[in-house]
């Protein structure tokens, strides 16, 4: 008996989620792939083997040795981060996020001591020197924010607070990442503390580079 029913989100390829993924270019495009892909988002990373939020925790966890320390997860989607965050024992954790539908599939993960709707290309209500830390894994990548919003989150982070973040490769330079990062160092906002290339999926190709900065 044939059916002409099409294939829905969940039994597309993974390779067909990520393909979508990088195609996204406006904010609406953006909250419909993840309206779309919310409900089935963390089956298709895993099995797209994705190792960047366990990585940049790592990152994280070696230099903030307080897990008393407030963090502010970024772009922290379904809760991926938070999970890698929790697991090294961080448990007070902040999340936001663009999308809604994203933040719903978080909430039932209960990692976090608050979620919060924003917008990274705005002024978060958020006050400055915050957070003792904030981490980003997958928000600076293809169709999402460029690098005009380090300021914002730097803005929210106590001196001598850390950011670690991940950018993808493919948008190092168009996305503004390649002056910025430099820039802000040279303007005396933060320094460098790890800059490490490294695959956001598969270890072999080194598609992510990865970075720990201390707010000066």
């Amino acid at each position: 008996m044939s059916s002409d029913k099409k294939p829905g989100k969940e039994e597309q390829t993974s390779e067909v989620f990520l393909e979508a993924a990088y195609a996204v270019s406006t904010k609406r495009e953006t909250l419909e792939f993840y309206k779309d892909w919310a409900s089935s988002y963390d089956t298709q990373l895993e099995n797209l083997g994705y190792t960047a939020p366990a990585l940049i925790a790592d990152i994280l966890a070696r230099h903030l040795r307080d897990r008393d320390g407030q963090i502010l997860d970024v772009g922290c989607g379904t809760g991926l981060t938070g999970l890698a965050l929790q697991r090294h024992g961080f448990l007070t954790i902040d999340g936001l996020d663009f999308s809604q539908d994203m933040l719903d599939e978080s909430q039932s993960r209960c990692l976090y001591r608050q979620l919060m709707l924003a917008d990274l290309t705005q002024t978060l209500a958020i006050a400055d020197g915050t957070y003792d830390a904030a981490v980003s894994s997958g928000t600076f990548t293809h169709g999402h924010v460029d690098a005009d919003a380090l300021d914002e989150i730097v803005r929210i982070i106590k001196p001598g607070g850390h950011l670690a973040c991940t950018v993808n490769m493919g948008i190092w330079e168009s996305a503004g990442f390649a002056n910025k990062i430099p820039g802000l160092v040279e303007r005396h906002r933060v320094t460098v503390l790890v800059e490490q290339d490294a695959g956001l999926f598969d270890p072999q190709e080194v598609d992510g580079r990865y970075y720990l900065m201390q707010k000066c």
